[in-house]
């Protein structure tokens, strides 16, 4: 029965070891199996099938639910699944990035980025680098925007992989430099660069991609004068944008139609596409083409003399410009209003007017000189980041594996120390029943003893004598006759008063002096 007990506590104590590794997994597993979009996201996570840049509905919906997002990033981070990770970052960059919140949405994106170091992936790599290559662009910071596009083109290319999340990168870097380029005023350069997008989102067949890359031909064909062939280009994108039924899309397509209306001097044509672009814009929330809309607006009715028009919408787009740092709609609306003090005559007005324009431009192009250092450091620590981290990582692995090490160990020895104790157990177990088995017929050979005599002579008789010839102390004579009547150690003990340790005391020096070994011998000397 004993046997038994500690076989069963042996086996307990090896299910515990590995209950608590499973306890661990379930842990893991039930918090990333809680929600089917959770499973689906991580899923998805694995195929890159992730696309911030064009994100279907499913994405979208996420991407609008903040919550949602943070358990994903909260579950990655649990998990060590930096893959997953980067692109939790990358999606709350994203939701921050739709509401204009450029500060939070570049933190996310460098967050994105640092994940994608240490998952060591070159596509979340490029994905972080465009992302923030996109917010630094909205930002007007031109240097420090064009770092960024380049070095996910370069990550992108250098990589030699083909599949469609990829070219969705190199595309997206390739639309980015052309943008910038086009800030630059290098519209050549620009118009390579986004018609090399084109060709890639074409190759795609994505909606959004062909539609944005469309605009972006058409606006640099319109800044280059060249507006017949920008208008065809716009007309474009904006049929890509109707068969998405994009309100965000299409604001910004009539936006752009209006001013090429505009600058055809086709003024009251123009208006009509300005109002229902500043509509959609409001409809999406999007303060940028909010601000773009009135700026449009304020420029209609500048030029039809509707000063007091002139003013609300001006005075509404400098005041949302000012709310989330856009700084070159306000130096545009500064400008906007310099011109309507000027077409009112009020000169000195429309000096200092254009004077604050000056000023917000020249702190603009400051503000970019800065920008570039400041990111350019932020790179670099983001380098030297990621080769501490992963020197600790290294250094965690190595500390983690001797810690498994030395728990096997220890884990080895206790199972030795338990198998020991249950071969000595069981060994004792034998023993104990191989020497109740020798008392039982022991305990026969004596009662057969006691029922007779030996060789005609009296035990107890045979017993003194035997005890004066070997010089036995009267004590150990007694307990000489007892055992010679069969009585066991207690019964001697109790019968003179005594403990069972002085029997045997007793017992070992009779033994000693009648030169035997056991109580059988004795016995066969008393019946000689």
């Amino acid at each position: 029965m004993e046997s038994k007990l500690l076989c069963l506590l042996i086996c307990i104590f090896l299910f515990s070891c590995n209950t608590k590794v499973e306890q661990v997994n379930e842990n893991i597993d039930s918090s990333v199996g809680n929600n089917i979009w959770l499973d689906s996201l991580f899923a998805r996570t694995e195929n890159y099938k992730i696309n911030v840049y064009d994100p279907d509905k499913f994405i979208k919906e996420i991407i609008e639910d903040t919550a949602k997002i943070k358990k994903f990033k909260d579950v990655s981070e649990s998990t060590h699944n930096y893959k997953a990770l980067s692109f939790a970052y990358s999606m709350l960059g994203n939701s921050k990035k739709i509401g204009s919140d450029y500060l939070s949405a570049i933190q996310y994106f460098k967050k994105a980025y640092e994940n994608a170091l240490l998952a060591d992936d070159v596509y979340l790599k490029a994905l972080s680098l465009n992302m923030m290559g996109v917010i630094y662009r909205r930002k007007s910071a031109t240097r420090t925007a064009l770092e960024y596009y380049t070095r996910a083109l370069k990550a992108a290319e250098e990589s030699n992989v083909s599949s469609d999340h990829m070219l969705k990168s190199i595309a997206i870097s390739n639309e980015g430099i052309g943008g910038l380029y086009r800030m630059l005023e290098q519209y050549d350069l620009a118009l390579k660069y986004y018609k090399q997008s084109l060709k890639y989102e074409e190759q795609l067949g994505s909606l959004l991609g062909k539609a944005i890359g469309n605009h972006n031909i058409g606006k640099t064909y319109r800044f280059l004068g060249k507006l017949d062939s920008a208008k065809i280009y716009h007309e474009r994108s904006l049929e890509y944008n109707k068969q998405m039924n994009s309100v965000y899309g299409k604001a910004i397509c009539y936006n752009n139609l209006g001013t090429i209306e505009m600058l055809q001097n086709n003024t009251d044509s123009a208006y009509l596409f300005f109002i229902p672009a500043l509509e959609m814009a409001n409809e999406c929330a999007d303060s940028t083409y909010i601000i773009n809309s009135k700026l449009n607006i304020a420029w209609y009715h500048i030029n039809k003399g509707h000063h007091r028009e002139a003013y609300k919408y001006l005075n509404d787009a400098i005041a949302i410009a000012k709310r989330i740092g856009y700084k070159s709609a306000i130096m545009q609306g500064y400008k906007l209003l310099s011109d309507l003090e000027q077409d009112k005559g009020l000169y000195l007005d429309a000096l200092n007017y254009f004077k604050i324009s000056n000023a917000y431009n020249d702190s603009i192009v400051n503000e970019k000189t800065q920008q570039y250092l400041v990111d350019l450091t932020v790179l670099y620590d983001i380098e030297k980041k990621k080769n501490e981290i992963e020197f600790l990582q290294k250094d965690n692995e190595t500390k983690k594996q001797k810690l498994i090490a030395r728990n096997r160990l220890i884990i080895s020895l206790i199972l030795t120390v338990l198998i020991i104790l249950v071969i000595a157990y069981l060994f004792r177990q034998k023993g104990m029943q191989k020497l109740s088995q020798m008392e039982s017929e022991l305990q026969k050979y004596l009662l057969q003893l006691k029922g007779s005599e030996y060789n005609g002579k009296n035990p107890q008789r045979n017993t003194n004598i035997l005890a004066s010839k070997n010089k036995l102390t009267e004590r150990e004579a007694e307990v000489l006759n007892y055992i010679s009547e069969g009585m066991s150690n207690a019964d001697i003990a109790e019968k003179i008063f005594v403990s069972t340790n002085t029997i045997k005391y007793h017992i070992k020096n009779i033994y000693l002096k009648l030169d035997v070994k056991n109580r059988v011998e004795a016995l066969n000397k008393i019946k000689q």
